[in-house]
């Protein structure tokens, strides 16, 4: 994990209330659910995390990894990483779609943070 351990970790929020993480591990079979929830153990441990389990997707923008199972996150302010959603990756690229929601979360993220200082 390039930007060093990690204080706390929290989960986003989209305005209406939904977590999109919590939905995606709620859809997950037993395996894939087991893959996920080690790979936040790591992260809430407070453990660097490096490839392979973690992996820059571009600036800013990190991935959790086991097999299938991706789950996005960023850094903020005060040593604090937030969890915005996961996917099951069925092929080498991420799909532009998901690139493009995963961004949106960060970009409300990184808004309210702005705006909460």
């Amino acid at each position: 994990m390039a930007e060093g351990s990690v204080r706390l970790v929290e989960w986003y929020r989209m305005p209406s209330g939904r977590v999109p993480l919590a939905e995606f591990l709620n859809g997950l079979h037993e395996q894939d659910r087991k893959r996920a929830l080690s790979l936040l153990g790591l992260l809430e441990r407070r453990e660097r995390i490096g490839e392979p389990q973690s992996q820059k997707v571009e600036t800013g923008l990190f991935e959790l990894r086991k097999d299938r199972v991706r789950m996005f996150y960023i850094f903020l302010p005060g040593r604090r990483a937030m969890v915005l959603d996961g996917i099951l990756k069925k092929q080498w690229e991420i799909p532009q779609d998901v690139l493009n929601r995963v961004r949106a979360y960060r970009r409300d993220a990184e808004a309210r943070e702005k705006k909460a200082q």
